[in-house]
């Protein structure tokens, strides 16, 4: 049986099926969600009919209801995408009698301004930070272990790195 052909104002419009690929995502069921969630809440122009309607929109076939969804919304997913907010945290442990915490934070604003092809001065606090975040914790009763007690780093020999860029 043919698969019925969406109203002439949505014609062009995407499937849940149909969107999933354009979309980049492996599941239909995640632009289910996104439809249900997102999509139909947002108002967006109708390419067909210049007006101005909700992102996907629920069409009645007769027998069942199909969702329709906006082609400027599909093609548009992967452009628009938010990212996680929040910080990436990394730990870099140094041994502080071989390094200087002064000299490492010059090697690492160094090497971090050359990749992303920048002066090391051009990196200030919104961009880039280094400082000491070692906290020792204290040990629990009963525990000991045969290699290097990371609990015995001194203060000095830990720096937090914080990349502010939000990532993908």
């Amino acid at each position: 049986m043919p698969r019925k052909e969406f109203p002439s104002q949505y014609a062009g419009w995407y499937r849940i099926a149909t969107a999933a690929p354009t979309m980049g995502i492996a599941h239909a069921q995640y632009v289910r969600q996104l439809v249900q969630k997102k999509f139909q809440h947002e108002d967006i122009v109708n390419p067909n009919t210049g007006n101005v309607e909700k992102g996907a929109v629920k069409i009645d076939m007769g027998s069942y209801q199909v969702w329709a969804i906006n082609p400027t919304t599909v093609e548009s997913y992967q452009t628009r995408q938010t990212t996680r907010s929040g910080l990436r945290r990394y730990l870099l442990r140094f041994d502080s009698s071989v390094i200087e915490p002064a000299a490492l934070e010059v090697v690492i604003r160094q090497a971090i301004a050359t990749a992303i092809g920048i002066e090391p001065a051009a990196l200030t606090a919104e961009n880039f930070s280094f400082e000491p975040a070692y906290k020792k914790k204290a040990k629990k009763p009963g525990s000991s272990t045969s290699a290097i007690d990371p609990l015995e780093i001194s203060d000095s020999s830990a720096i937090e790195l914080d990349f502010l860029d939000a990532s993908e």
